[in-house]
C-alpha cells in the first residue's frame, strides 16, 4: 500500500493497523498499552504460526502441489495452533479485550479457509 505521502507499507496486518490509526480508530489496536501489546502478540502468532501451517494445506487442497505429507503436517500444526487460540478464547468473545480488534480480523481471515476445507467437523466442534 502507498500512503498519501508516498511511503510504502507491506503485509496486510500492518496495512490494516495503519488504516485504523489514520482513520482515528485507535481502539482497533486495543484500549490501552497492554491490549495493544496483546493485539500485536496475537497478530504475530497468527502470521508466524497459523499462516505458515496453512500454506502447505492450501497448496494441496487447491491442487497447486500434490504433497499429502506437507498437507498432513500443516493440518497437525494448525490444530495445535487452534488449541492455543481456543484456550485464549475460553470464556470470552474476542481475542483481546471486550470488542473486535485487529487480532480478531487477522486470525479470522487466516482460519477461514482451513476451517472450511481442511479441518474436520469433529475438530471444528471442539474449537468453539
Amino acid at each position: 500500500m502507498e500512503t498519501p505521502d508516498g511511503q510504502l507499507i507491506g503485509e496486510s496486518a500492518a496495512i490494516a493497523a495503519y488504516i485504523a490509526r489514520a482513520a482515528g480508530n485507535t481502539s482497533f489496536m486495543g484500549e490501552n498499552a497492554f491490549e495493544e501489546a496483546q493485539v500485536n502478540q496475537w497478530t504475530a502468532f497468527t502470521t508466524s504460526t497459523i499462516v505458515p501451517a496453512f500454506y502447505p494445506m492450501a497448496m494441496h487442497i487447491f491442487g497447486w502441489k500434490d504433497d499429502k505429507a506437507a498437507h498432513d503436517n500443516g493440518v497437525k500444526a494448525l490444530k495445535e495452533a487452534c488449541k492455543v487460540l481456543n484456550t485464549q478464547l475460553d470464556d470470552r468473545s474476542w481475542i483481546v479485550g471486550d470488542k473486535l480488534t485487529l487480532a480478531d480480523i487477522v486470525t479470522f481471515n487466516a482460519l477461514l479457509v482451513p476451517f472450511t476445507f481442511a479441518l474436520d467437523a469433529g475438530f471444528r466442534k471442539a474449537m468453539p
